[in-house]
């Protein structure tokens, strides 16, 4: 390879690629030849600006994410919960909600909840056969499931089958038979008093967890990133100080399997969509600074809670 010999011409193919220093969202700084040897993936502006880019990037990522969790997750996910937000609580639309059937069968016992817990995936990954509006296999979930086969396929073979058992186990286990699978229960399930249908976690746990359990403010504000959800709420303490909210997962996850009173049938399920379109981005907060949408107008958690069906 040759070196670039001339700073005002653009680097051309075979180039070595011009030093230069950038700071991570830390603040920290990084020279690019201190990389030099390790493989460098470098996203510039058009990432930033071409929704195609974009939208390629995190695909990647989120397929290399995937590798370790045994199924195939990370693009129903990103499908679905977007329609979640979209449409919380409409039954044909909501994949959150349990499906009728699933509810029925699971029961009000201690042992059956704890099947649902356990199997979470399963009864999960059926609920989307009920989405009218909603496309099941696309393009996405077509490569996610193609890859995640290829990795167990080289799981196996190059670990053994007990790496690949490990990995399952893993999974299986990390969802829901624990009382870290009370954040399940405790997102929208009617567990406090009156219609309130979503609560947050404010417990020790969220340190651990990506602060998952700031739920309310994950609702009204989808386009911040988790590491700054704490920051929703310090700075607009009076839109969720009144909330009921949960601070032990473990209380709530013995509370759900032996409460008979608590099932799969305490949802708010509605029917009325509002007329919100099946595309829709779900970004009311971005929606409310760049004034997009009539909910500008007010408050941008109280607009959301609205939108959504939350209740205050």
């Amino acid at each position: 390879m040759s070196t670039v010999s001339n700073a005002a011409r653009p680097p051309a193919i075979g180039d070595v690629a011009p030093d230069f220093e950038l700071n991570d969202p830390t603040g920290r700084r990084h020279r690019l030849s201190d990389l030099r040897g390790t493989p460098v993936l470098l996203a510039f502006h058009p990432a930033h600006w071409d929704p195609s880019w974009a939208e390629s990037l995190r695909a990647y990522n989120g397929l290399i994410a995937n590798l370790p969790l045994f199924f195939p997750s990370i693009a129903p996910f990103q499908k679905y919960h977007l329609k979640h937000h979209a449409f919380q609580g409409v039954y044909e639309l909501d994949a959150d909600v349990p499906s009728l059937w699933e509810a029925k069968f699971i029961g009000h016992s201690a042992f059956g909840k704890a099947i649902w817990l356990l199997f979470y995936p399963f009864f999960q990954a059926l609920r989307p056969m009920r989405m009218k509006e909603v496309q099941v296999l696309q393009k996405l979930e077509m490569i996610n499931l193609a890859v995640m086969i290829a990795a167990n396929v080289a799981v196996y073979y190059l670990l053994g089958p007990k790496a690949l058992a490990y990995l399952a186990m893993s999974f299986f286990f990390s969802i829901g038979l624990h009382p870290l699978g009370a954040r399940w229960i405790q997102r929208h399930y009617l567990t406090g008093e009156g219609e309130q249908e979503t609560f947050s976690y404010y417990g020790f746990l969220n340190a651990v967890t990506f602060n998952v359990g700031y739920h309310n403010e994950h609702h009204d504000f989808p386009s911040v990133p988790w590491n700054r959800l704490p920051k929703i709420k310090a700075i607009a303490p009076e839109f969720y100080v009144e909330l009921q909210s949960h601070m032990s997962w473990t209380r709530l996850f013995f509370q759900f399997l032996f409460d008979r009173e608590l099932s799969l049938f305490s949802r708010m399920v509605r029917e009325d969509r509002n007329r919100v379109a099946l595309t829709d981005e779900v970004r009311p907060d971005l929606d409310a600074i760049e004034g997009t949408k009539p909910a500008a107008a007010k408050a941008p958690a109280v607009a959301a809670r609205e939108a959504f069906g939350t209740t205050s």
